[in-house]
């Protein structure tokens, strides 16, 4: 969870810098922005669940120890959810 909220942290950044190049991208982008909390749970209700979809992309099995029964693996996760 940590990672994921680096990395959207290191996006944000990202896109801001991509924008420069273009005034209406950039007002978009902080316009949707404008008040957002990445900590609320994006449901009108705070008894409805939340609906996360997770996909794993393997890319590369690196190691199989069989005696310890671990996989050294590389993969892509993605979340999605609506806010």
């Amino acid at each position: 969870m940590l990672l994921f909220r680096a990395l959207s942290l290191c996006l944000v950044f990202y896109s801001n810098q991509l924008s420069l190049a273009s005034p209406d991208e950039y007002r978009l982008l902080s316009d949707l922005r404008h008040n957002y909390d990445p900590y609320e749970r994006p449901v009108a209700n705070a008894s409805e669940p939340l609906v996360v979809s997770v996909k794993i992309y393997l890319q590369q099995i690196l190691d199989v120890d069989e005696k310890n029964q671990v996989i050294t693996l590389v993969a892509w996760i993605e979340y999605q959810w609506t806010d």
